[in-house]
């Protein structure tokens, strides 16, 4: 028994058996696949040039599926706020002020999470809108905290896409220390 590969055609029957032309059908789905594949490769690439540029040889970069996922754990942490979002500029706002936190969180001890939120207060110049920023740091880093213990990535980087209905996330963090060696 042989299997033979067949190439459909534009205007062959599609491949699903829905009756429908191939054109009209599966291929445009495959097409926008492949072109969705290529947008996120192209943003990757971007942010790993960025890391090689500002830590050099330091950076190693982990292509493997971990259990880890720093995009997924950051949109769950600020998944309630971002279901409310109504447009690109409070998705990015909202993923901003999470990865602020993560990091206050990763990098220092929890007495130190206060003094951190109050620089940021201090550098807007606290009005009601910092206000609720700063409340909503100190809710991320207690999510992160009572959420993610055991996770001290530190994130370096990350890139959005999509629309506020439908975002992308690409994170670039440091390794945990067991995967180091530490």
């Amino acid at each position: 028994m042989s299997i033979q590969k067949v190439k459909v055609g534009r205007n062959d029957p599609c491949i699903c058996e829905s009756g429908l032309k191939y054109k009209k059908c599966c291929l445009p789905k495959e097409t926008s696949s492949a072109m969705a594949l290529s947008a996120q490769q192209k943003i990757q690439q971007r942010l790993r040039q960025s890391a090689e540029k500002h830590y050099g040889d330091q950076v190693i970069f982990h292509d493997q599926e971990t259990e880890i996922k720093m995009s997924e754990i950051i949109l769950e942490l600020a998944n309630d706020f971002l279901s409310g979002a109504e447009s690109r500029d409070e998705v990015k706002n909202i993923i901003a002020a999470t990865c602020m936190a993560w990091n206050i969180a990763t990098a220092f001890p929890e007495d130190g999470h206060a003094t951190q939120i109050e620089k940021i207060a201090s550098d807007m110049n606290a009005d009601d809108m910092e206000q609720s920023l700063c409340e909503f740091i100190a809710l991320m880093i207690d999510r992160k905290l009572d959420w993610y213990p055991h996770v001290e990535r530190f994130i370096i980087d990350y890139d959005i896409h999509g629309k506020p209905n439908n975002i992308h996330l690409n994170v670039i963090s440091s390794l945990q220390p067991e995967e180091i060696g530490l």
